[in-house]
Formats: structure tokens, sequence, C-alpha cells
């Protein structure tokens, strides 16, 4: 933001005071701005249980609109009874994601429209 003043007098003590009063203006919107931003590109986390008698060798996440599940993202196993935290840092403004995994006995899950802004664990079970 710039600011000018012209000449001396009135017209200056003018233009000082709407600048000044579009700079208070402008600075909540802009604070708005970077706070909403920020909101919405926040990292996700949850837990993920394996409550199944199988292990879980691979796993994946991907955004709901994807169409694909690209890569196992478990590093790893998921021994039966055990957890683990999964962190979802894809800088994407989305929370719904959708979840596979495939178990060492050969059985898998498919799980979709899972909001994780508001899941704090995903338990697997038979």
């Amino acid at each position: 933001m710039q600011f000018f003043a012209w000449s001396k007098g009135q017209q200056t003590q003018t233009s000082l005071k709407k600048a000044a009063l579009s700079l208070s203006l402008a600075l909540p919107i802009a604070f708005l701005s970077v706070q909403s931003v920020s909101a919405q590109s926040e990292d996700l986390y949850f837990t993920l249980k394996n409550k199944t008698r199988s292990t879980l060798i691979e796993f994946y996440l991907v955004p709901n609109d994807n169409g694909t599940w690209e890569n196992d993202i478990l590093r790893g196993t998921l021994l039966s009874a055990e957890s683990t935290e999964m962190y979802v840092e894809d800088g994407l403004t989305t929370c719904t994601y959708d979840m596979y995994g495939v178990f060492s006995d050969g059985n898998d899950f498919e799980e979709y429209n899972l909001d994780l802004c508001e899941l704090k664990s995903y338990t697997i079970s038979d």
C-alpha cells in the first residue's frame, strides 16, 4: 500500500486521514484472509487401528475425487492389535478421503468419503 501527500495543509491532512482509514479497514481483511488460507491447507492426522486377525501390508489414502489409489503410504506393516499415527501432508484443502487396505491373508477393505478433518481415529475390524 502506498501513501501520497501532494501539498502541505488541509489536502495533506485529508489524504493522510483517508490513508489511515483505508489501512485500518484493510488490515483486518488481510488478517482474515491469511487465517482462512492457513486453515484450509492445514495438515491432517488420525490414528489407524488394526483390530483384525491379519497384518495390514498396504494402505492407500486419496482425496475422494481422485479415481486411483496411487501409492501405498504405510511404511512397513501394521500388525493385528497395533495402531499407528497417519499424517496427511498433501497441502490440499479437502477433508474428504477414500482409503483402501490390503492384508497379508489376501483380504482387503475399502472405505469412501471419510471426513479426515473430523476423524481422530479409524479402526479396521473383521
